[in-house]
């Protein structure tokens, strides 16, 4: 496990999963100490943002990253510039991979939260909804990926109120703004080892505030399945139904006849041919 975000609550949960000996550990905050890759500035109106398209025209590659996907769609739609790309999490595993094709090659980037992770690309500038800490630095890691030093600022964070903090929380996004605030003169005058920390502060204050409502959260919800009696199903399959799944995989209007086409075809097949089949089929599926 590898990750520029290091919450202690992550190691503390891998600790009591498989024991205290169970693993090694590098810290590499040395290194990352020595990294100046980025100069962030707080822009409250998207107005008062720089024109993307005249960064392109400069020949800079732009990554904009939306914290919904709707919100993504609708910046995508009004961008002018040339070389657009969008990629976000409703499209069909097929069409994601061939857009995670053409990321090397485009001039700007639209996406969601699908940027933060496992995309190894580097871009100029960064324009992003404000979000909690872990994920701004995720986000961050995507500008200047293989330089030292930043030359001018390449990282704005959007502080605009929106309509709804999702797929976050209100408390989540105020307290990383003030965190932001705070450190910002740090990380822009001596660097990434501010991130690690922003980072802290931000897990402190998260558990110190939350810890009494997840405590009485859990004691209300305890109090509440005490209340109820299964006849016919085990207590965890009961709980599962009642808190619900949090999507479910559908298929895309446009690919109907071609996985109806797909499933007629696994009659009469053997395993190796229906393993290949439905690995076709759910290249057409998406999360709802």
């Amino acid at each position: 496990l590898m990750t520029a975000t290091p919450l202690q609550t992550y190691k503390q949960t891998l600790i009591d999963a498989l024991g205290e000996g169970a693993f090694g550990e590098y810290d590499l905050s040395t290194e990352y100490k020595k990294l100046k890759r980025h100069v962030i500035e707080l822009v409250d109106s998207p107005s008062k943002l720089p024109s993307i398209e005249n960064m392109v025209e400069e020949g800079k590659r732009v990554l904009v990253i939306q914290n919904t996907v709707p919100r993504a769609i609708d910046f995508y739609r009004n961008l002018k510039a040339d070389g657009k790309l969008l990629i976000h999490s409703r499209f069909a595993v097929k069409d994601r991979y061939d857009k995670e094709n053409e990321i090397q090659g485009c001039k700007v980037l639209v996406a969601t939260q699908v940027a933060e992770v496992s995309l190894d690309v580097s871009f100029d500038v960064l324009i992003t909804d404000l979000a909690p800490i872990p994920a701004l630095i995720q986000r961050f890691g995507r500008v200047n990926r293989y330089g030292k030093n930043a030359q001018g600022t390449n990282v704005y964070i959007l502080t605009e109120t929106l309509e709804s903090p999702e797929p976050y929380t209100e408390f989540e996004l105020r307290k990383s703004l003030q965190l932001i605030e705070e450190h910002l003169e740090g990380i822009n005058q001596s660097g990434e080892g501010s991130y690690l920390d922003m980072i802290s502060d931000y897990e402190n204050r998260i558990r110190a505030e939350l810890s009494s409502e997840i405590f009485e959260g859990r004691k209300k919800a305890s109090n509440a399945f005490n209340s109820i009696y299964c006849i016919d199903q085990q207590e965890e399959d009961f709980i599962r139904k009642l808190r619900g799944d949090p999507s479910v995989l559908a298929i895309p209007y446009a690919y109907v006849d071609e996985v109806k086409r797909l499933f007629s075809s696994l009659r009469g097949t053997d395993y190796m041919a229906r393993r290949k089949l439905y690995a076709q089929i759910k290249s057409y599926l998406l999360p709802v």
